[in-house]
């Protein structure tokens, strides 16, 4: 059976015997057949391009009106200025200027005064021109004008022209364009008397009245008067801005207010502002000020200035991350844009970043947070078969019962003060495999606190199991066990909250040895559980018939020192008293109720 060889065989083969023979000859003879693969392959990939609709970025607009401040000033040498021919005379800019929406917008008026020939053709005659910023182009002009009437009382012989780049894209002579008037803009209205001139592409833009051909004045009689009353300019700036910031680092851990400086550059239309972005939410913003203000915000479009480059080419500002513009618990992305007055957006910067964790890790309105949180490391799994878990949590008390020990597991449980208490807990996946080697945090509230995590992180044993001791000195409290399963969140697993009560300690301490009946004993002693509430509640009991029964009160100062004094005053025969003082649990202290040493007291008639 004959084996087919196909079209990339062959050329290996022949590639292999080229090396081998070292000749120009068959290396060209493989070359042109490699090459004509790579132009059908590049073929293919040019048609598939064109099918995918692939275009190059369409260029942003913005919108120039003549003028629309009010104050008169003269205008910049970018914008609309005055365009004289040889000794023609132009009027300028009308002092009133009103909005865009107003009937007068900064009238221009050009009045042809032949005392020279002005030909139809570019460059002549009299009127107004403006020039595209850098990096940008006109794209379209709309124009609201009239024609006046001749005040010399004749035929006015002049024409109005629209050229761009000294090409005349549109001449019209008398009569044949809307309505003649002297006085009233609104006029320009009319029928007729509006005009958009669009896809211009263009670097200049020039309005004029010039003399027809066969224009022969003499002196200085008018050829013919036009007036702007309003004109806009549709501005394609086509290189969007750029910068550079200092003071935002990836995985930045915010508990101040963080300052970050940026710096912006535009050579188009300008740099409007630069924003702070919290998961593309704007925080904080500085901008370029009222020259790059909306002189129209009764509509919806946002880029309406009355100047060609309405913003500086280069600004810098100052930016203020602070906590409270990142929400708990998460990281976010923090990015800053460069906004030009066409609109386009730069990043310049951009970080994750997270809110510094409140002390404890704890915050109410989220829960848990987690103290290895990495927002900037890809993400890793905490433990083998890491992930969602279920987790357990008991206390641990033995006993010894002759030679047996007897081991319990409570979800509730109560020690002396001093005294430890044992707890263990386990981790599993939802399906019961054990999670080995993961870190689980303890949790513990104390009484009238928030929860916080306490001590370095546990590390679970190949069957998932952690074991450790509770101090009894900390206060009645709760407790649990946290586990985070990724590195880049604050999602967390905890086991429910079990309570472990601490009696509160305090010493007791008599006067003297032994009291005959009618003597006053004097009881002082400390209690030295701390903290202490001022004015602590504290009781004198004493053991009658097997039951402790409460015979005096007193209470503790704030250092939680106590003293009481008893009088012996029915004692008939020689007995043996049993004391002891009782510290009671109260609201704001934090301890369960707990009592001293037995005291044993001789009292003789």
């Amino acid at each position: 059976m004959t084996q087919q060889v196909t079209g990339a065989q062959r050329t290996r083969s022949v590639w292999r015997r080229c090396i081998k023979r070292r000749g120009t000859w068959c290396l060209r003879r493989a070359w042109e057949g490699h090459r004509a693969r790579l132009v059908l392959a590049a073929t293919a990939g040019m048609c598939a391009a064109l099918w995918s609709g692939a275009k190059p970025a369409d260029a942003a607009p913005y919108t120039v009106w003549a003028c629309a401040d009010g104050s008169g000033r003269a205008l910049d040498a970018a914008d609309w200025r005055p365009y004289r021919h040889e000794s023609d005379r132009l009027s300028q800019m009308n002092s009133t200027c009103g909005t865009p929406a107003s009937a007068e917008l900064g009238r221009l008026q050009a009045i042809a005064q032949a005392t020279a020939h002005t030909p139809h053709q570019p460059g002549g005659g009299v009127g107004w021109q403006a020039a595209a910023a850098p990096a940008t182009a006109i794209a379209a002009l709309d124009l609201w004008w009239v024609r006046h009437v001749n005040p010399e009382s004749q035929p006015p012989w002049g024409w109005l022209t629209v050229e761009t780049d000294n090409q005349i894209l549109y001449a019209q002579n008398d009569g044949l364009l809307g309505t003649f008037s002297t006085v009233s803009p609104g006029v320009a209205y009319g029928s007729g008397n509006h005009q958009r001139f669009s896809s211009l592409d263009a670097q200049n833009v020039k309005l004029q009245v010039m003399c027809q051909n066969h224009c022969d004045l003499v002196g200085s009689k008018v050829a013919g008067t036009f007036s702007a009353f309003r004109l806009r300019l549709t501005i394609d700036d086509r290189v969007a801005p750029s910068g550079g910031l200092q003071g935002l680092s990836d995985g930045a851990r915010v508990d101040a207010p963080l300052t970050v400086s940026a710096q912006a550059t535009d050579a188009g239309s300008g740099v409007r502002a630069i924003e702070l972005r919290i998961d593309g939410t704007t925080v904080d913003s500085v901008g370029g000020g009222d020259r790059c203000r909306d002189v129209d915000a009764s509509n919806a479009d946002p880029n309406e200035y009355d100047r060609i480059k309405p913003c500086a080419a280069t600004f810098s500002g100052s930016l203020s991350l602070r906590p409270e513009h990142l929400p708990l618990p998460d990281g976010h992305v923090a990015a800053v844009v460069v906004v030009d007055a066409a609109g386009q957006e730069t990043v310049i910067g951009e970080a994750r970043v997270a809110r510094a964790a409140p002390t404890g890790f704890y915050a109410r309105d989220v829960g848990f947070l987690n103290p290895d949180l990495n927002i900037a490391a890809p993400r890793s799994i905490n433990g083998v078969n890491g992930g969602p878990a279920r987790m357990r949590l008991t206390f641990v008390v033995k006993r010894q019962r002759g030679k047996r020990v007897i081991t319990k597991y409570l979800d509730r449980h109560t020690v002396r003060y001093g005294r430890r208490a044992l707890y263990r807990g386990r981790l599993t996946t939802p399906e019961g495999s054990p999670i080995a080697g993961a870190r689980v945090w303890r949790a513990v509230a104390p009484t009238g606190q928030d929860w916080r995590l306490s001590g370095a992180p546990l590390i679970t044993s190949k069957t998932g199991r952690v074991s450790g001791w509770t101090s009894g000195r900390g206060g009645t409290r709760r407790m649990a066990l946290v586990y985070f399963p990724y590195s880049d969140a604050n999602g967390h697993g905890a086991t429910p909250p079990r309570p472990l009560a601490v009696r509160a300690a305090t010493t007791i301490q008599l006067d003297q040895a032994g009291y005959r009946n009618g003597d006053t004993a004097r009881f002082f002693g400390h209690i030295v559980s701390g903290p202490v509430l001022t004015n602590k509640l504290v009781y004198l009991q004493a053991l009658v018939r097997r039951q402790w029964r409460t015979f005096a009160t007193t209470r503790a100062d704030s250092v939680g020192r106590w003293r009481l004094r008893y009088r012996f005053s029915a004692t008939r025969r020689l007995i043996t008293y049993r004391f002891r003082a009782v510290v009671p649990a109260e609201q704001g202290f934090p301890w369960s109720t707990g009592h001293s040493r037995v005291m044993r007291v001789t009292v003789a008639p």
